[in-house]
C-alpha cells in the first residue's frame, strides 16, 4: 500500500470557474505529477469535472512553488518571532515570501489577450477553454452545435458566408468561435484568417463585449453551482 495520496495543484490560466490544475501524487506537498486537466468548477476530490490537457508545464511549476515556496512564510514567522531581527534570515525569507507571491499572481495568470479570447469563447461555446486545448473527439460536437446556432440567424453554413458577416457586429463572437473550432478540427490559413478578423473586430470594440461577457459568465457559474 503507498503511501502517496493524489491531490490537485498548480491552479493556471484561471477565467470565471474553469482553470488547468494538475493531479500530483504527494504526501501532503506535491511530488510527482500524474495529469494536468482542464477542470470546470472546483476539483473535487479525485473526479475533475473537464478534460486532460497532457502535462502543462506552468501548473506544474505553479503547484511545486506554490507548495514549497510557501515553507519561506514559516521562516519568516520564526525570523520574527524566535531569532529576532537578524538581516540576514529575514532578508531571505522576505525575498523568497516575495517570489511565493509573484508565483501566485504572474505565473498562475493568463494573458490578457487570451483571457479575453476565452471569455468570448466560454459565452458562445459554453466552454471557455482555447480549442487547441480541447481534445479532437469533441470538436466535432461543439462545431455542429455552432453550426446550428449560425443556421439559425443566417441559414446554410459556410465559410465564405461566415466572412460576409465580419461587418454584423452582433454576430461577431459566433464567427470567431466558428473559425476557431474549425482551425482546431481541419487547421488551415482561410479559418485561422477569419478568426484573426473577427477577433480584431471584437477587440476594437471590447468595452460593450467584456460587460457582456462578464454577464454571461456570471449565468454559467450560477448555473454550474445550481
Amino acid at each position: 500500500m503507498t503511501l502517496l495520496r493524489e491531490m490537485f495543484a498548480g491552479d493556471v490560466d484561471a477565467v470565471g470557474d474553469e482553470s488547468i490544475q494538475t493531479k500530483f501524487l504527494g504526501l501532503g506537498l506535491p511530488l510527482l505529477p500524474v495529469q494536468s486537466y482542464y477542470i470546470r468548477g472546483p476539483s473535487t476530490g479525485c473526479n475533475p469535472c473537464g478534460f486532460s490537457v497532457g502535462l502543462h508545464l506552468r501548473s506544474i511549476m505553479s503547484g511545486y512553488l506554490r507548495y514549497w515556496l510557501g515553507l519561506p512564510i514559516a521562516a519568516v514567522l520564526l525570523s520574527l518571532n524566535v531569532i529576532g531581527s537578524q538581516p540576514t534570515v529575514c532578508g531571505y525569507s522576505c525575498a523568497a515570501t516575495g517570489l511565493w507571491l509573484a508565483v501566485l499572481w504572474w505565473v498562475a495568470r493568463p494573458p490578457a489577450r487570451v483571457a479575453r479570447q476565452r471569455k468570448i469563447l466560454g459565452m458562445v461555446v459554453g466552454l471557455g477553454a482555447d480549442p487547441c486545448w480541447v481534445p479532437r473527439d469533441m470538436v466535432p460536437q461543439i462545431l455542429e452545435n455552432l453550426n446550428k446556432k449560425w443556421e439559425l440567424v443566417r441559414g446554410e453554413f459556410s465559410l465564405q458566408k461566415i466572412d460576409d458577416a465580419l461587418g454584423e457586429r452582433a454576430l461577431l463572437p459566433l464567427v470567431y468561435a466558428i473559425a476557431r473550432y474549425e482551425n482546431r478540427l481541419h487547421p488551415n490559413v482561410e479559418s485561422a484568417t477569419l478568426a484573426q478578423k473577427a477577433w480584431k473586430n471584437i477587440e476594437e470594440g471590447w468595452c460593450t463585449w467584456g460587460k457582456i461577457c462578464n454577464e454571461s459568465e456570471k449565468v454559467r457559474c450560477n448555473k454550474g453551482v445550481n
